[in-house]
């Protein structure tokens, strides 16, 4: 079967029930930790992130798994709560990019357990650039940073639309 075949079409979708290679075991000890680390740093490319959270609201942005794929690396799934330390892996992965959808969300539970990517890209932020969407971005405190955002099709008018919002005249009418 070729991966065409596994993908489907439109009009005959295949269901993905379970990762193509498996589900892997949950790394819950220090020693699997850095083995997990040792492949993750091996592989090529970006590295995909997802942490689960309870809730936002009620729990807390504690994460309670934390999903990572790389090419030629696999997916790999951490317990935080297990390994409550990701510093290797923010060292071992430092100068690599980190793609994750709602940065906003992860971003804080990861850094409490020590992952903080340099490079990064968020496919949620991106799909709403390019229209998808809207974007408000708000501060860490949730308070409205700026106006919401329409869509720009081209890069530069929405920096300069940015730049205009962040450093209006505080005098002026706007």
């Amino acid at each position: 079967m070729t991966d065409d075949d596994q993908r489907g079409d439109r009009e005959n979708p295949v269901p993905l029930l379970e990762p193509r290679d498996g589900m892997p075991p949950v790394v819950i000890t220090g020693e699997a930790l850095a083995e997990a680390i040792s492949r993750l740093a091996g592989g090529t490319g970006p590295l995909a992130v997802d942490a689960e959270r309870a809730s936002g609201y009620r729990y807390g942005q504690r994460a309670y798994l934390v999903q990572l794929r790389r090419a030629q690396a696999g997916t790999v799934l951490i317990d935080p709560i297990a390994c409550p330390d990701l510093s290797g892996l923010d060292t071992a992965l430092a100068d690599s990019e980190a793609v994750l959808h709602a940065a906003s969300q992860d971003l804080p539970c990861l850094a409490e357990i020590g992952y903080r990517p340099r490079r990064l890209f968020d496919t949620e932020l991106a799909g709403r650039l390019l229209g998808y969407g809207s974007l408000a971005a708000r501060s860490g405190g949730g308070r409205r940073l700026f106006p919401r955002v329409r869509h720009l099709p081209y890069p530069e008018q929405l920096y300069i639309e940015v730049c205009g919002l962040i450093f209006k005249d505080p005098g002026g009418d706007d």
